[in-house]
This record gives C-alpha cells, sequence and structure tokens, in this order.
C-alpha cells in the first residue's frame, strides 16, 4: 500500500490501521519517508495495457486521455498550444506552503 501523508509527519516509522468503515484492519507498521517524489496516476488510468500520468485541461473535468479510454471521466487527446496540468505528489515543502488536503490556486515551487 502507498499513501501520501502531509510533509509535516516526521520519517520513520508509524504505526498504521486501515479502515473502510465497517472493517478495521490489523494494525502494522510502516516507515514514512521525508519525501517520495512522483507523478500522480490513477486506477481509471490504467487499463492494463498502457498507464497514463493524470493530466487534465485547465477545466479540471477533462482528462488528457485516448478518446474513449474510460467511460468514467470525459477524455481528449492534447493538441499543439493546449495547456494542461500534471500532478506532482510526495515533493515536500513548497513555496508558497499549501496545506495537506488542499489545492494551490496557483503555482508553487519545491
Amino acid at each position: 500500500m502507498n499513501a501520501f501523508l502531509p510533509s509535516t509527519v516526521a520519517a520513520g516509522s508509524a504505526r498504521v490501521t486501515v479502515t473502510n468503515g465497517v472493517q478495521t484492519g490489523t494494525p502494522f507498521t510502516v516507515t514514512v519517508n521525508a519525501f517520495q517524489p512522483g507523478m500522480l496516476a490513477l486506477p481509471h488510468t490504467d487499463n492494463s495495457q498502457s498507464q497514463y500520468l493524470v493530466a487534465v485541461f485547465p477545466d479540471f473535468a477533462t482528462y488528457v486521455l485516448p478518446p474513449g479510454y474510460t467511460s468514467l471521466v470525459p477524455t481528449r487527446r492534447a493538441q499543439t498550444g493546449d495547456t494542461i496540468v500534471l500532478f506532482g505528489v510526495g515533493l515536500g515543502p513548497v513555496t508558497p506552503n499549501v496545506p495537506a488536503g488542499q489545492v494551490p490556486r496557483k503555482p508553487a515551487r519545491c
């Protein structure tokens, strides 16, 4: 299991219990990395033949994927001159500071 935690969580070991609201699993120990940079990819961008990074157009509703790739979200291919948004994760603190769980309203730098 991979989980993204707020950058304020200290690196080291932590005990985790997973629950789905009905059942609770057995607690286990995980390693918390200070930073683990990566690009966001979601299950609905993986069709077992191709895995795509999450990229959206500025409307934040239409995904940059081949037309018809998934029925879960609207999709279209990017064209020359289009602006697209990619999502980086695990990058650590950014400037200006963006609290955990909030989407930045303007570009932030690592």
